[in-house]
This record gives structure tokens, sequence and C-alpha cells, in this order.
């Protein structure tokens, strides 16, 4: 898609006419239909209003080549860290949900081998994510 289709596109998705959408960044409806028709570009401010306005890239934008921003190397890339680490906190929280309903199936029971075993898987866990950490930690600083 080029400039103006993806102007077209995004302004749909929004439910916005080009009226309302020359009305949010102060220029007029025509100035957007021409923009829309690639017969003319936006300034540089125009662009940033839009990006802020539709919460994309000027990259996105601005080059024909990318479709989303999933599509520019950076973004992708970070997108797939946070999903990662995100998992990891997932993994994380559910394990220690485990743990603790160990421990309370223990004491619940009056079983002290629940308790104590659970205990100390929940300690184990907790000085493995903290030796993580630390791991992570100065692996960035080196």
């Amino acid at each position: 898609m080029n400039l103006g289709e993806k102007i077209h596109h995004l302004r749909k998705l929004s439910g916005m006419s080009k009226e309302e959408l020359a009305s949010q960044i102060t220029v007029s409806r025509q100035a957007i239909s021409k923009w829309e028709l690639s017969e003319s570009i936006p300034d540089t401010d125009n662009v940033v209003q839009l990006c802020k306005l539709f919460n994309v890239s000027a990259d996105y934008l601005l080059n024909d080549d990318v479709e989303s921003d999933m599509d520019i190397p950076v973004v992708r890339e970070n997108s797939e860290k946070l999903k990662k680490r995100y998992q990891l906190i997932v993994l994380c929280i559910l394990m220690g949900v485990f743990l603790i309903s160990v421990v309370v199936f223990g004491f619940l029971t009056q079983s002290i081998m629940y308790a104590i075993v659970g205990a100390i898987f929940i300690v184990c866990f907790g000085l493995g994510l903290l030796f993580v950490k630390v791991f992570r930690k100065n692996q960035k600083n080196r």
C-alpha cells in the first residue's frame, strides 16, 4: 500500500469521515482527499499528527514496502522479546501458584511432609528466579 491507501485504510478503520479527520489535524477535507488519492502528500507536521492519531509509526506510514509495524525488523524483534518475557512471567506465576497450593494443601490435610516439600520448592524456585535475574544483569553489563 502507498501512503494515500494507508491514510484511507486507517481513517476507515477508525470510523472517521474525511471531515472528522481533517478537523482532528486541522487541514481541509480536500487535503485529506488529495492525500488519499495520492495527488499530494502531507507535510512533516501532518505526518506526525497522523502517526499519533492512528497510533502507527512513521516507517509504516511512509514506507510502501511496510504493510504493518511488524514488518519493521526492530519492532518485530522487540515484539518477539516481549512475547518470550511474558511467557516466562506467566510460567513463573503458574509455578508459584502451584507451589503455594502444595503448601496450603499440606497444611489443610495436616500433612507436614507436603508443607515442608512445598516450602522447600518455593525457596528453591525463588532462588532460581533470583539467580536468573542476576545472571541476565551480568550478561547485559558485559
